[in-house]
């Protein structure tokens, strides 16, 4: 993702690309995207940032788990599209605070 991003910067028209298509872009990088999945692009800026949230867990777990657990759950390292999301909103946070205009993030639903 590091490398898309950072072709987003140089490259407009790329960035345009992935804004309208990026389940194609990210195919054609190499990886590997599910049919089933939505994707859309947001961009970043200094002043506006995105926060996404994760899908929730199974009713059961919601009812039965105690708050402890579903902070645990809510903090297991799991690569999941939504965790790219998360990595790719923490490096925007930084990258902002070291005076970049904007960077992309990709929203999962």
């Amino acid at each position: 993702m590091a490398m898309i991003t950072a072709r987003c910067w140089r490259d407009a028209q790329y960035r345009e690309e992935f804004v309208q298509d990026p389940k194609r872009v990210l195919r054609e990088e190499g990886l590997d995207v599910p049919d089933d999945l939505n994707l859309h692009v947001v961009m970043d800026s200094p002043t506006d940032r995105y926060l996404v949230l994760p899908p929730a867990p199974d009713e059961m777990t919601l009812l039965t788990a105690s708050d402890a657990d579903l902070m645990r759950l809510a903090s297991a390292p799991q690569f999941t599209w939504a965790t790219v999301t998360v990595w790719l909103y923490a490096a925007s946070v930084a990258i902002a605070a070291a005076g970049a205009v904007a960077t992309l993030i990709i929203v999962v639903t």
